[in-house]
Order: structure tokens, then sequence, then C-alpha cells
């Protein structure tokens, strides 16, 4: 709901990824997308 409201609000908004593992099967480690409205 509130990444939905800052979407909504027009900004930016980082969106935590968690991968159980890496590239190749490596250890697991967490990534971020970014998401921009417009």
């Amino acid at each position: 709901v509130a990444e939905a409201a800052a979407l909504a609000a027009g900004g930016e908004l980082l969106v935590p990824k968690r991968r159980s593992t890496g590239a190749g099967g490596g250890p697991g480690r967490v990534t971020c997308a970014v998401a921009r409205a417009g």
C-alpha cells in the first residue's frame, strides 16, 4: 500500500528484491530495483 501511494505521488521507489542464490549459485544477496511513476 505504501509503495502504491509513493508511486501515485509521482516519486521514485526502491524495491528490495531478495535472491536466495546469486549468479552461478553463489551466496544470496539483496538487490534493489527502482520503480518510477510516469
